[in-house]
């Protein structure tokens, strides 16, 4: 019989799992708090410990993590993560999960997705293998024009920036594609159109499109295939030529950032919500935005094809000093039943910089856009298990704890 600890503060989720603790094959125990699990874990022989953030602070869950992996060297840890703390503190979470070897469900996860989640671990489908698959991030905007490119790109930028991973970034942009135009580029770079051909005989190996991709000087590790140019074809691109180039990019790249057109009445639309790890939905504060195209999108042709609100992350944009005319973050969540992950600032000279094809700069220098940004790379980081470089600060903390207990030893 499969023995099963749970240590959750949600009653909710707790009695959401019961119908396994009904198996036959399962035996759960539930716990209240980690000194209790702990304590338990001694005398047990658990082949999954599933426990939440929430129960504690970031040193106790350590100690108990450090004492779970000791007591049940066999046991398969699993970490409910959540947005309970800062998210500055994120990565110290992924760090602790990676020391000790445990697996995660990202943070802002709907009671339903965790248990799903847990679901998959359980029944031996959250393994490393599965969980390096999860590599497509798609960008969609509730409305067209409203920035939804230059987030897609700049928390490609940003990742390319702060990790070693070789990010991607794919514009499926088929009608309205101008990131040539952010980036300084004339009409000869190589584009999506010009795969045509090995996408329609389903034949477009990674490397082929690696070469297709622009290396991006400034961080080598972005690759960047830009979008159609030749927009009068746009509606003959068919969804398993998408669905191919999706499948090559999980093969290219560690990581790739996909930026779809608002509308969903093409194949690049459909098949990138429907084939993506993570979905980020930008939107603006004005209403017509977040509640009108949302419901018309969203909520109606969303529940066709089983995609729920909870799917998405918000991104909210061209946040003003003031909240949005009177309209506040939770206002907004509750329209939308989404969780806003991030509100980015509206930045006029943004907007001048991309009509000037200096993107690139304003993503290299400015430092309120790559504050802004933050919150949804640390996501990303989180959801597809990446690792972020270390700084020298970074190593220097570490090397100030490390230090007194070497002098102990010795």
């Amino acid at each position: 019989m499969m023995k099963i600890a749970l240590c959750v503060q949600d009653e909710r989720l707790s009695e959401k799992l019961v119908p396994f603790r009904g198996a036959a094959r399962e035996q759960w125990d539930s716990f209240g708090s980690v000194e209790e699990l702990c304590e338990s874990s001694r005398n047990s022989d658990y082949e999954y410990i599933i426990v939440s953030d929430r129960l504690t602070d970031f040193d106790r869950l350590s100690e108990t993590m450090e004492t779970l992996r000791e007591q049940n060297r066999k046991a398969k840890l699993l970490m409910l993560l959540s947005n309970h703390h800062q998210s500055s503190v994120n990565e110290q979470y992924l760090k602790l999960c990676l020391a000790h070897e445990a697996s995660w469900v990202p943070p802002g996860r709907s009671i339903g997705a965790i248990c799903d989640e847990v679901r998959r671990h359980i029944g031996g489908d959250g393994d490393e293998s599965s969980q390096s698959q999860r590599k497509i991030v798609l960008f969609l905007g509730s409305t067209p024009n409203i920035g939804t490119t230059t987030l897609a790109f700049g928390t490609a930028w940003r990742l390319a920036a702060t990790t070693d991973h070789k990010v991607g970034y794919l514009c499926l942009n088929l009608k309205s594609s101008k990131l040539h135009r952010y980036m300084g580029r004339d009409s000869r770079i190589n584009s999506l159109d010009v795969l045509r051909a090995e996408l329609k005989s389903g034949t477009l190996p990674k490397e082929r499109l690696l070469q297709y991709c622009e290396q991006v000087k400034e961080h080598p590790n972005l690759h960047v295939l830009y979008g159609n140019m030749l927009r009068e074809q746009a509606e003959f691109f068919t969804a398993e030529e998408i669905e191919h180039l999706l499948e090559t990019a999980r093969e290219a790249f560690d990581v790739c950032i996909v930026d779809v057109n608002a509308y969903w009445d093409n194949a690049a639309t459909l098949c990138g919500i429907i084939r993506a790890d993570t979905r980020m939905l930008v939107t603006t504060g004005e209403i017509t935005h977040f509640q009108e195209d949302m419901n018309r999108w969203t909520h109606t042709l969303g529940n066709i094809f089983g995609i729920k609100p909870d799917a998405f992350e918000l991104i909210v944009t061209q946040c003003m000093p003031q909240a949005y005319g009177g309209i506040r973050a939770k206002d907004i969540c509750k329209e939308t039943q989404m969780r806003v992950l991030a509100e980015v600032n509206r930045m006029p000279e943004l907007f001048s910089a991309v009509n000037r094809g200096q993107l690139a700069s304003v993503l290299e220098q400015s430092e309120e856009l790559q504050a802004n940004l933050e919150p949804i790379v640390q996501s990303v980081v989180l959801l597809h298990r990446l690792q972020k470089k270390h700084s020298a600060s970074g190593r220097k903390h570490w090397l100030r704890k490390l230090l007194p207990r070497v002098a102990a030893v010795s």
